[in-house]
């Protein structure tokens, strides 16, 4: 399972279309803990309710975890988040840490985060008036 990503463009107020979408990627859930960690500097909450139990059966958690963080914001409100979460995917300091989260499948790795992390970063730079979608 992975999730759907999007950003998506306002309507024009004149025409009512909606721009072109940038082709987001869809990183495995697996990722949620390392993204999450990345995003808050924080232990992901509820690590006992899978991200299947959270997506198929609506499972709550106290907060949004990992990138579902960004749903419902501009890329502009993010921009700190995620410049935040590229630096700490990078930092050498990090790595152990990171790492622990990894699944033992290796389905799902730091390298594939900090990947799609900076591939969210660029594309927030690009389209700071779209909205995050995340499922």
């Amino acid at each position: 399972m992975s999730y759907d990503v999007y950003l998506r463009g306002p309507k024009c107020a004149h025409c009512g279309v909606t721009p072109q979408e940038p082709e987001c990627p869809d990183p495995t859930y697996n990722l949620t803990p390392i993204f999450d960690l990345a995003l808050t500097g924080e232990p992901l909450p509820n690590a006992e309710v899978s991200e299947g139990h959270v997506v198929i059966l609506g499972a709550r958690t106290d907060r949004p975890r990992g990138l579902r963080i960004l749903s419902g914001r501009t890329a502009a409100e993010t921009l700190p988040d995620l410049e935040r979460a590229v630096l700490r995917l990078n930092d050498t300091a990090m790595t152990h840490e990171f790492c622990k989260l990894e699944p033992a499948n290796r389905w799902g790795t730091l390298d594939d985060a900090q990947f799609v992390m900076q591939k969210l970063l660029d594309q927030a730079r690009s389209y700071p008036t779209f909205t995050w979608e995340v499922h």
